[in-house]
Parts: C-alpha cells; sequence; structure tokens
C-alpha cells in the first residue's frame, strides 16, 4: 500500500515483482487488513470492510458501529487458517467499549460482522482446525479442566480431553501441547514439557539437551520449529518426547 498527493493506492503483484495491478485507490485514509477465504483484499475504509478481487470488483460491509461514531482504523488481530474467520480491532473518534483501551473488538465471519464471542470464563490457546479454537477453561473443577474444540462460525464445542494442568502452552500442534521450559519453574531453556491431548493429563519433562528460546512455531503432526540460543534452528518432535 502506497500513499500519493491524490491518495492512497493498493496494488498486487507477483513475488518477482510483475503483473503489477491496481486493486484500489481512495481519497481518504484505508487500513489494508489481509486476505479473506476467497482470496479477496480486506480493507477497512470508514465504517465499512471492503472486500476488493484482484479485477478490482469490490462488495461492501458495514461495520455495525454505534449512529454517530466513526472508524478511523482498524488491524487485523487474528485469522484463522481457513480464513474465514477474522478478529479486528477498531479504533473510532469515540470509545467503543469499557475495556481493550477503548478500542473495538469485532469479528468478520464469511460475510458478516458481529462481536466475537467465546464460551465463559475460558480462554484460546491456538487454532486447532480450520476455524476451531482449542479453549482451556481458567477454572478446575475436582481437580480438573475440560479442553474443548470451539467453533467460531457455528458456535459450539466439543471436548477434547480432561487434564490437570493449567499451563498455557507455548504452541499447539496435532494433538500435542507444547510448553518450552519447567511449567511454574521458568520459560526457555533445555527442557520442555509436552502434553498429548486424550492421552494425558499432566505435562512431561524432557531435557532435549539444547538450550532453546522461548518462542516455538507449529509445524504439522506435533511437530514444532524452536530457535537455539546457539543460533541454530531446531524441529521438537512432542510425539517422540513424550513416548521417552
Amino acid at each position: 500500500m502506497g500513499s500519493t498527493s491524490c491518495g492512497q493506492h493498493i496494488v498486487a503483484f507477483r513475488l518477482d515483482g510483475s503483473d503489477r495491478r491496481e486493486i484500489l485507490m481512495s481519497s481518504v485514509p484505508v487500513s489494508l487488513l489481509g486476505w479473506d477465504a476467497l482470496s479477496r483484499v480486506l480493507v477497512e475504509s470508514g465504517n465499512e470492510i471492503l472486500r476488493v478481487d484482484l479485477d478490482g470488483k469490490r462488495t461492501s460491509l458495514d461495520l455495525g458501529l454505534p449512529a454517530g461514531v466513526h472508524a478511523k482504523w482498524a488491524n487485523l488481530t487474528d485469522q484463522s487458517p481457513d480464513r474465514r474467520v477474522a478478529f479486528l480491532l477498531v479504533g473510532a473518534d469515540r470509545p467503543l467499549s469499557d475495556s481493550f483501551n477503548g478500542f473495538g473488538v469485532l469479528s468478520l465471519i464469511d460475510d458478516s460482522v458481529s462481536e466475537p464471542t467465546r464460551p465463559a470464563r475460558a480462554y484460546a490457546v491456538a487454532w486447532i482446525t480450520g476455524h476451531e479454537q482449542l479453549m482451556v477453561p481458567w477454572e478446575t473443577v475436582a481437580g480438573r479442566r475440560t479442553v474443548t474444540a470451539y467453533d467460531v462460525i457455528t458456535r459450539s464445542e466439543r471436548p477434547l480431553a480432561a487434564i490437570g494442568e493449567g499451563v498455557q502452552p507455548s504452541a499447539v500442534s496435532g494433538r500435542i501441547l507444547l510448553f518450552l521450559g519447567e511449567p511454574y519453574v521458568r520459560a526457555g531453556g533445555p527442557v520442555v514439557a509436552v502434553l498429548r491431548l486424550g492421552v494425558d493429563d499432566r505435562y512431561k519433562d524432557v531435557n532435549v539437551g539444547v538450550d532453546l528460546d522461548v518462542s516455538p512455531f507449529p509445524l504439522a503432526d506435533g511437530r514444532f520449529l524452536a530457535y537455539g540460543r546457539d543460533g541454530w534452528l531446531y524441529v521438537i518432535d512432542g510425539e517422540a518426547a513424550a513416548k521417552s
């Protein structure tokens, strides 16, 4: 996205710089958000979300702000793997909520905009399918927590496992919850803690022999990419670690 004296321009092009095309030109400030599931560009313009095809065709959705309130900008804070769900942080010319520093939080689901909904007294850990989030309750019942998969589109839950741990994992891949470090002791270092949903009720500490940083990236099938403090990248096999 670029700006000129004539306004703001959003252009698309291939990674090699070819096939450059202008997607949108606006005389007012806009916020470039990303892509949706149909490969349309998402743009906030005033109180609307514009969805623009690569050929320039556009449709719009109203943000549904209170009467007399005008949006000034928007950021995409999270998006489901299938890109059907996006969470937006919206700033306006007056506070939109009593939390989030007065900013508004909205969910864009397919062709609708609404306030996000989640199970009460639980927090989302990660996306585990196209549009399902892994939810962990804040409180224990008889020393256990029922971990669920929450479908953001249908607003339905399905139970996954009952665990005794309340430690938020560093990352999730497949059925593996990974915490880089020793739960309740420290984050990072040579010890990782793994938990298999549906099999284990507590984390298992495994010394991998390498001093790791605290921010792993989930890959697939229970594997994770982690930075070593020696400058190397390492792949952690959570399934193998849990069975060791």
